[in-house]
């Protein structure tokens, strides 16, 4: 853990989702526009140092709402389907 985000090798995005087991992809595509946008180091790495926890049934896969894999596809997602 450190307080200095050039030294941090990973970054946490905090999220919460729970509608139901598909979810509502507007939380994280919300999430992430915040974070590309005021942040950084989502820039610097594309994304791929960024940790995404998504515990919905459907995970990060397609919904009848949508998909955030998009926005997601280098980070890490940390997921009730495997990571």
């Amino acid at each position: 853990r450190t307080a200095d985000p050039r030294l941090a090798r990973y970054f946490y995005v905090p999220t919460w989702d729970f509608h139901g087991s598909w979810g509502n992809p507007e939380v994280f595509l919300r999430a992430h526009r915040y974070v590309q946008t005021h942040f950084p180091f989502w820039n610097a790495s594309g994304g791929r140092d960024h940790i995404w926890t998504v515990t919905r049934d459907a995970a990060a896969c397609s919904t009848p709402w949508g998909s955030i894999w998009h926005q997601t596809n280098s980070s890490i997602l940390l997921t009730n389907w495997g990571a």
